[in-house]
């Protein structure tokens, strides 16, 4: 029927969004077909034609719309004009940090009420970002570089203008160095940076609290302590500011004391000199020449000739320490004295017929023989002698005659023969 209410209300864009100052459009809707569209300030005033909102004082304007068909209004609908003041976007942060800082950027422009606001922050791929519309943003980047960083505020769509600004992010160096964890004392340690160093970089090297030093340089770090103990090792690298820092304990071992027990003084040649040192739990002689070991393994030198022999002990730790025995005065002492009789009663004096010798022969050869020309004793050490016995039986008294033949270690040969008296 021609008559009551419209049932539809009139098809319009709302809200509608403008910028103070902006250049408006008349407002639009769409009526039904056959049906036509009006326009109503607040207080329901019916305008002649599309109304162009005016943009020159910010806030939210109301407009009204119906459509009537025929004779036929439907109800009133509201229509929303934003017309904002242009919010304006600046913000404060830092020029550069370290790789691994958190920047923060504080929010210092101007906006209004809104309600519609949105703050649009890039942050050049940064890794962690928090905080949310006009907070503090706090920023972390995982990649050193220069970053970008824009920010522009839409408050009711009204967008403001992009700033800007350049952070520098700058890259940590590593103080990573290679040096032993442990050594001897007053040996000297190495100590390397091993990493690729930046253009630029600098370097702190401490290193205990006896070597009071540190160095600007990658090195290698060369050092010794005079001290036994744990040594505290550090580096810092700087490049620009930004600091990486690494420390390590150093065990320093005390250093054993090599000490030679042997006295030093005229020897004669050919003389064996059992070398004995003290201070480790290992020792080594060198040089090789004139060492020898006997049947129990115990080490002696020949004294043929002067020579500097080098002691080095070994610590159970491994240190060592070194120290010198000198055979310099070397004599000939190559002498023999022919005694003429003894007697084999074993009461400890003149027990055995020995050619007497004062030093050392490099060859010796001793025979007895009897009045029959009975060989009754062949030997070739000075030291021992003939007994008196052969053949495990004593002999008789009386007159024997020996032969011997002798060389020294200078070269002199020695030989005698004579007679001498068993007595019993």
């Amino acid at each position: 029927v021609d008559s009551g209410l419209y049932p539809f209300k009139p098809l319009v864009e709302s809200p509608i969004f403008y910028c103070q100052g902006d250049a408006a459009l008349p407002l639009k809707g769409t009526a039904d077909s056959g049906a036509i569209l009006y326009w109503y300030n607040p207080v329901g005033i019916k305008f002649t034609m599309p109304p162009i909102p005016a943009t020159d004082t910010p806030g939210i304007f109301v407009y009204q719309s119906n459509q009537r068909f025929k004779v036929c209004e439907s109800l009133k609908d509201s229509l929303l004009v934003y017309i904002t003041k242009r919010p304006i976007a600046a913000f404060t942060g830092p020029d550069s940090l370290c790789l691994g800082d958190t920047a923060t950027f504080v929010f210092k422009g101007s906006v209004g009420v809104g309600p519609i606001l949105e703050y649009v922050w890039d942050f050049g791929g940064a890794g962690y970002i928090s905080g949310t519309d006009a907070q503090d943003r706090h920023v972390l980047w995982y990649g050193a570089g220069d970053k970008h960083i824009t920010l522009h505020v839409d408050e009711n769509k009204c967008p403001s203008l992009t700033v800007s600004k350049n952070v520098i992010v700058r890259p940590i160096p590593f103080a990573g160095f290679n040096v032993p964890n442990s050594a001897c004392q007053y040996d000297t340690i190495t100590a390397i940076y091993n990493t690729l160093p930046f253009i630029g970089q600098q370097y702190v090297w401490k290193f205990s609290d006896d070597i009071n030093d540190s160095s600007i340089t990658p090195g290698p770090i060369k050092i010794a302590y005079n001290t036994p103990g744990i040594k505290h090792f550090s580096l810092k690298a700087d490049l620009n500011g930004c600091t990486d820092y690494r420390d390590t304990m150093i065990t320093i071992y005390p250093k054993p004391l090599a000490t030679v027990e042997n006295k030093e003084g005229p020897t004669c040649i050919g003389d064996k000199i059992y070398l004995m040192g003290s201070g480790g739990v290992k020792y080594s002689w060198t040089p090789s020449k004139n060492l020898f070991t006997d049947d129990k393994g115990d080490l002696y030198a020949l004294a043929l000739e002067p020579i500097t022999y080098t002691l080095t002990v070994t610590s159970g730790r491994g240190c060592q320490d070194s120290t010198f025995f000198h055979i310099t005065d070397v004599q000939p002492c190559c002498n023999f004295s022919y005694p003429n009789a003894f007697t084999p009663n074993n009461d400890s004096h003149n027990d055995r017929f020995r050619i007497v010798t004062y030093g050392n022969e490099a060859y010796f050869e001793l025979d007895i023989y009897n009045k029959w020309g009975q060989r009754v004793y062949a030997g070739s050490d000075a030291t021992q002698g003939w007994d008196g016995t052969f053949g495990g039986k004593p002999c008789d008294a009386g007159t024997y005659f020996y032969y011997m033949k002798a060389k020294c270690f200078t070269g002199h040969e020695e030989t005698q023969k004579g007679d001498l008296l068993l007595i019993r």
